[in-house]
Parts: C-alpha cells; sequence; structure tokens
C-alpha cells in the first residue's frame, strides 16, 4: 500500500479505521492489540482507530498501557522506530524504538504461544556502550502490569525468557 500511495498520491496520509479483533477481556486479545499497536508503528501508519475503545482495565486497555504508560507514571515506548526481527515472528514478535527524552532503548516483546514461554535474545547492534542495565515490565493473563527485577546485559546481548501469552516491555540503557 505505502508503495502505491508512494507512486500514485505521493503525502496522502494512510490510515486504518474502526478495526477491532475482539477478545478485549483475555489475554489473547491483549496480545493481538499490542501486535497490531507495533506493526501499525513500525509500517508508519498515520491514523488508526479501533471500532469502540477498549473497557479500562480490560487485558486490550492494558496492552495500550503497555506502550503509553507501562510504569504508571507516564512513561511510553519510543517515537523512532527502530529494526527488531524475531526469528518466528507468529509465535514470538520484537518491536523497537528509540526514546527521545532519555535515550532509552525501549523493546516490545509480545509471547503469542498460548502454552509455552520462550528464550529472547535481543542482540543490540549499534547502541550504547555494550553494558547496561535493563528494566522490564510485564502483562500476562493476570492481567496486571508488573515491574520485573531489572537485568544487567553485556557483550551487546540481552538474555531473558518471556512467559506464554505476555506483553513484556524492555528500557535498555
Amino acid at each position: 500500500m505505502k508503495d502505491w500511495v508512494n507512486q500514485y498520491a505521493p503525502g496522502l496520509k494512510i490510515a486504518i479505521t474502526e478495526y477491532s479483533w475482539g477478545a478485549d477481556n483475555h489475554i489473547n486479545g491483549a496480545t493481538t492489540q499490542a501486535d497490531v499497536l507495533g506493526i501499525l508503528g513500525r509500517e508508519g501508519v498515520d491514523i488508526a482507530t479501533r471500532w469502540t475503545a477498549p473497557a479500562q482495565g480490560s487485558p486490550s486497555f492494558k496492552a495500550f498501557q503497555m506502550y503509553r504508560n507501562y510504569d504508571g507514571k507516564k512513561s511510553s515506548f519510543g517515537e523512532r522506530s527502530v529494526q527488531a526481527t524475531m526469528p518466528n515472528p507468529d509465535q514470538v514478535s520484537a518491536f523497537a524504538a528509540l526514546r527521545a527524552s532519555d535515550n532509552a532503548l525501549t523493546v516490545i516483546v509480545i509471547n503469542k504461544d498460548l502454552t509455552a514461554q520462550h528464550p529472547v535474545s535481543l542482540k543490540l547492534a549499534n547502541f550504547g556502550s555494550g553494558t547496561g542495565q535493563v528494566q522490564r515490565w510485564q502483562l500476562t493473563a493476570t492481567n496486571t502490569i508488573t515491574a520485573l527485577t531489572p537485568l544487567s546485559y553485556g557483550a551487546s546481548q540481552v538474555l531473558d525468557t518471556v512467559p506464554a501469552q505476555s506483553v513484556t516491555m524492555y528500557v535498555i540503557r
């Protein structure tokens, strides 16, 4: 679609309107919503609107919070998208962005697997000194966004394991 717009209508904004995948009250709806938000951002969609807003406190509502207020202090996912790839994005996907306010790299990892945890290796090419701290927040089937114990990383790589049906925010400095 972006190629078509660039060829036939340069400058035209792209919008996806009235989308909904349902399951707002289940962790599956939250992982889907988090994945959709990551894809829309990565692909540079200018406007996207849901059919209706998810109910406050629902898992899908909390998927939005993982991007816009994961810590209850209005901290958010970065503004400038950077490349993030996973070996099997249908099972575990990742989206990354740099945040201007503190130069942190923010990464959202979504484990869509219904039953299995998965190891995650975030290789930090061209970021920082190769060592540092990682803060983590996680949304799971408990429908609570939890601050996890911070990690240290070295050799430009963060190693972790994410539980089944979860959304994890990494803030890397």
